[in-house]
C-alpha cells in the first residue's frame, strides 16, 4: 500500500549556499507606537541554511522582529538586511486563499506548476487525491498550516528563508510530523517564533534569540 505521507522525491532546493547571509539585523529600534519602542538595539545574523528561534514572554516584540524581517514594517533605527527572497507564514497563515480548494490555492501561488506536480507535493503534506478539492477556509489549523508549507515549499523556487510566526496552534500529530518531515527536506534557513511544544519539538534549533519587553 502507497503511504500518502511520503513523497517519492525531494522538494526542490533552495540553492543556499552555507557562507550566504539571509538575514541580518544592525543595531535595530522600532515600534508601532512613536511613544514607546518594542525592539531596541537587537542586532543579529543568519547564515546559510540555519535554524533561528525567537524566544520571549508576550510584548516582548517577537512579532515585530517578524514583521522587521519581512519588510512588513521599517525600523526607527538601525538596518535590516534582506539580501534574500523570504515568505513569511504568519499567525493568520494570510498567504492562502480561504475561498479556494488547496488545488486551487497551490496552482494559483505557483502558476508555474503543473497539477501532477502540485498533486505530489500536497500528497506530502497529507492532501491525498480528494482531499486537494477542500475549501482552505474548512481546513482545520494544522491542515491550514500544511496547506501553506506546501504552497511555499514545493515552488519550483523555493525562498531561501522561511519566517514562522506562530501560524497554526495548537497543531496534531499527524500534522506535526508532516511539517517534521517537509522541513527536513527544506534546505534553507529558518527564523521561527512558537509557543507550540510540539511544533517547537518538530524543528531544529541552531541559535536562539531571547527578547525581554521594556
Amino acid at each position: 500500500m502507497r503511504d500518502e505521507t511520503r513523497l517519492a522525491s525531494k522538494l526542490e532546493s533552495t540553492g543556499l549556499h552555507s557562507s550566504r547571509t539571509v538575514l541580518a539585523f544592525d543595531d535595530i529600534t522600532a515600534s508601532h507606537d512613536p511613544e514607546r519602542s518594542v525592539v531596541a538595539g537587537l542586532s543579529f545574523e543568519i547564515v546559510g541554511p540555519a535554524s533561528v528561534r525567537i524566544e520571549g514572554p508576550n510584548g516582548s516584540g517577537k512579532s515585530t522582529v517578524m514583521a522587521l524581517a519581512s519588510g512588513d514594517l521599517d525600523p526607527t533605527a538601525g538596518t535590516v538586511h534582506r539580501p534574500v527572497r523570504s515568505v513569511l507564514l504568519d499567525q493568520n497563515v494570510s498567504l492562502l486563499m480561504r475561498e479556494r480548494t488547496v488545488l486551487e490555492t497551490f496552482l494559483t501561488l505557483n502558476p508555474d506548476r503543473d497539477e501532477a506536480a502540485c498533486r505530489n507535493v500536497l500528497a506530502h503534506f497529507l492532501f491525498p487525491m480528494n482531499a486537494v478539492h477542500r475549501a482552505v477556509g474548512q481546513l482545520s489549523g494544522g491542515e491550514t498550516l500544511r496547506a501553506a508549507l506546501a504552497c511555499v515549499l514545493g515552488a519550483s523556487a523555493v525562498p531561501p528563508l522561511l519566517l514562522l510566526d506562530e501560524p497554526t496552534n495548537p497543531l496534531d500529530v499527524p500534522s506535526v510530523q508532516a511539517v517534521e518531515q517537509g522541513l527536513a527536506d527544506y534546505d534553507g534557513a529558518l527564523l521561527v517564533v512558537s509557543h507550540d511544544a510540539d511544533f517547537a519539538a518538530a524543528l531544529r534549533h541552531d541559535q536562539t534569540i531571547p527578547l525581554e519587553p521594556f
